[in-house]
């Protein structure tokens, strides 16, 4: 059987891969977590705002959704990962390291069973 006429999840599965679009969620999230813990040398002022927020029910670095007046900025990285960051526990937040950070982030959707 050619490796192309079986559909794309069963292709994925084969693969242990997951779909593109939880890759790039991923690829995202990491990118966040290296502006604002200053693993990069990017001033995380510049793309995001911090939320000032009392009640944080999730985790204490939680970021302010800026109104966007053109639909085109919504697809904006800066607009775009806010939404998943906020969602994600305190434990995965808290990496200490790059390389935690991907396996917390790892751990904590497989068990939520999340992109599987």
């Amino acid at each position: 059987m050619e490796f192309f006429l079986v559909p794309y999840e069963d292709r994925l599965r084969i693969l242990g891969l997951t779909t593109l679009a939880v890759r790039r969620k991923r690829g995202d999230l990491i990118e966040c977590y290296k502006i604002l813990s200053r693993k990069e040398n990017l001033d995380p002022n510049q793309f995001f705002q911090r939320s000032d927020t009392t009640h944080l029910r999730v985790h204490s670095c939680k970021l302010s959704v800026n109104r966007c007046r053109l639909q085109l900025t919504q697809n904006f990285f800066n607009q775009r990962v806010i939404k998943d960051w906020n969602k994600l526990p305190q434990y995965v937040v808290d990496a200490p390291y790059v390389n935690s950070f991907k396996n917390r982030l790892d751990t904590h959707w497989k068990n939520s069973g999340y992109g599987h």
